[in-house]
């Protein structure tokens, strides 16, 4: 059988069911958050409650302790990502960048709401100069466990070789929308951004090989597993 035929459409119904079965797992205030992160504008760009589970179980599998992320938004997935750090593990954190600095005030606020302030570092401004700036701390703190990126796309390549500089032997990085809804498979876009993913996804599978994958679920997402 091809394997093609494997895969099923999410439809919204399929959607739905999923979303009330994980719906169970999560706390009221952590789902008040969240539909209020979906209401918001441009409320799309925030993970899925399905996305964010399996990034914390990537997470747990890996035992990640330090986490690092490239693109705030709401700040939800750095809320979720601290909340499921293990009660009795000192230090843990997750530092994440975000260069719009308009809600910082109120990502501080939601966090300590959530009782999670403390485990996580907002470092505000552009992605790539904090990235070098975190270079040059990584002697002091140590490697990270884990990476999630989802910001610009057309920095996706520059990102990834940054924050491959900071992370463990063993550890994982993870891109989100790297299958542009469904744009990449075309032969003729006439789109930057479509564009800028395409090369950026050839690249990756050049680079990595077998220590890379797609999971062909939400936008997409990208898992690469560094040697």
């Amino acid at each position: 059988m091809n394997s093609v035929h494997k895969f099923i459409s999410i439809t919204k119904d399929l959607a739905s069911y999923i979303n009330k079965l994980l719906d169970r797992g999560e706390s009221k205030n952590m789902k008040m958050i969240r539909e209020d992160t979906e209401a918001f504008e441009h409320g799309e760009m925030q993970a899925p409650i399905s996305q964010l589970r399996v990034i914390v179980s990537i997470m747990q599998m890996i035992g990640a302790r330090r986490i690092l992320e490239v693109g705030t938004f709401r700040g939800m997935t750095a809320a979720r990502l601290a909340q499921a750090f293990p009660a009795d593990i000192i230090g843990a954190k997750v530092v994440t960048i975000e260069r719009d600095i308009r809600f910082v005030e109120e990502l501080k606020k939601r966090w300590a709401d959530l009782g999670v302030m403390e485990k996580i570092d907002l470092r505000s401004g552009q992605a790539a100069d904090i990235l070098d700036r975190l270079a040059d701390e990584i002697s002091l703190e140590g490697y990270f466990d884990l990476a999630f990126i989802d910001a610009d796309k057309e920095q996706y390549k520059n990102y990834t070789e940054k924050v491959l500089q900071l992370i463990r032997p063993g550890g994982v990085i993870l891109v989100d929308n790297t299958l542009w809804r469904g744009e990449v498979a075309g032969t003729d876009t006439q789109s930057n951004l479509t564009k800028y993913v395409q090369d950026f996804n050839e690249w990756v599978f050049e680079k990595f090989g077998e220590n890379a994958s797609i999971i062909p679920a939400w936008d997409g997402m990208t898992i690469i597993v560094k040697e």
